[in-house]
């Protein structure tokens, strides 16, 4: 077992055990899963997965409630049953959107979409989409009536953008994407369904943001940066201009037949930069990494590993050439590499130790 699958098993279970709704909304995070603020957590939530997926099939979106005892089952196989033979593989992944409820006990199975302000009665086994403001129950779960929308709340069908955000008219944005409060949408921008970006933030001229990208608050996009499909951006993320992220470790437009490759033939691999990371100017990140907390990655920068936090990454392919303070300076890191100080502001920083599997020192 690595140290990822270890540390992942571990944070499961204080989520599942932990006495405080604090503790166990931090434990899920920590595996990679996107838990969206004023969420609660009931105890005994138990998330299946693979634990060697380091986040991106569960979605937890704003003041979503679970109580106690939910099952999550974000992904299922056979193992090594013969079934396995006959039975195609299902679709991955949970999303909970905001306001929705999650009754005691209740089962949801992968490939499903609860959607915004829904409720899901206790003991329910969801397989399919619920609509937003609705009410399920049932096994299988069916709709038995709605919620009546609270004061103020828009029809869920209507773009969710807040009033004190700014879109230019040249900018493409979907009904079903969420803008939060005083964000900035420039010139020709595209923003796709189910995308969430956060307060503050600012999506330069020609900028694409693919279906269910997370962005968080106070991040800038600069002009024409491509992100794609299954990225999240953490709080305060620097993406400079025509940096791109990819998605698939296997691209291909057809099939070993030559037909067409369809939806059901593209497998999504999640990739993360972390809070108050930076990406320089037409650097790519390729699919599957995560960019660590404060880490820098340079201009032109092809990134093919993960990158430790606060590491400054350049070269193609990426290598650590040192480490970086919260305020972008150089570190001057001592002889055991595990302390730098800023030589600008002053402040000591502790390194963290690298994974197997980060970029390397060059």
């Amino acid at each position: 077992m690595g140290l990822w699958t270890l540390k992942k098993k571990l944070l499961k279970m204080i989520a599942q055990f932990a006495p405080g709704n604090g503790l166990r909304v931090r434990a899920l995070r920590g595996c990679g899963y996107e838990v969206g603020h004023q969420v609660y957590v009931g105890p005994d939530l138990i998330v299946l997965d693979r634990l060697e997926i380091r986040g991106g099939n569960l979605r937890i979106g704003d003041r979503v409630a679970i109580a106690a005892g939910v099952r999550l089952v974000t992904t299922s196989d056979p193992n090594f049953s013969l079934l396995g033979q006959v039975i195609p593989t299902g679709k991955e992944g949970i999303v909970i959107q905001e306001d929705a409820w999650i009754g005691s006990g209740a089962v949801i199975l992968p490939g499903v979409t609860v959607g915004r302000g829904a409720i899901v009665g206790a003991g329910a086994v969801v397989t399919e989409d619920v609509p937003p403001f609705t009410k399920v129950a049932g096994v299988p779960a069916r709709v038995i009536g709605t919620v009546e929308f609270p004061p103020g709340v828009t029809d869920p069908g209507r773009p969710r953008i807040h009033p004190t955000a700014r879109i230019h008219p040249t900018a493409t944005v979907s009904p079903r994407a969420h803008i939060g409060e005083r964000t900035r949408v420039w010139h020709q921008a595209q923003i796709r369904e189910e995308a969430h970006v956060g307060a503050e933030c600012i999506i330069g001229k020609g900028v694409y943001i693919g279906q269910g990208v997370h962005i968080g608050h106070r991040v800038k996009v600069q002009n024409y940066a491509l992100v794609y499909e299954g990225v999240t951006l953490e709080d305060g993320v620097f993406v400079g201009p025509h940096a791109s992220f990819t998605n698939d470790v296997h691209p291909r437009a057809v099939n070993p037949d030559g037909t067409l490759q369809s939806a059901e033939d593209w497998h999504i691999v999640p990739t993360r930069v972390e809070r108050g990371a930076s990406i320089g100017a037409n650097s790519t990140i390729v699919a599957g990494v995560t960019v660590g907390a404060w880490a820098m990655v340079a201009a032109g920068a092809v990134v093919t590993k993960d990158v430790p936090p606060h590491a400054l990454v350049m070269g193609v392919p990426a290598r650590v050439v040192g480490y970086v303070c919260y305020c972008g300076e150089r570190l001057q890191v001592d002889d055991e590499g595990k302390v730098g100080i800023c030589p600008t502001c002053g402040r000591e920083v502790r390194l963290q130790e690298r994974e197997e599997g980060s970029a390397t020192e060059g």
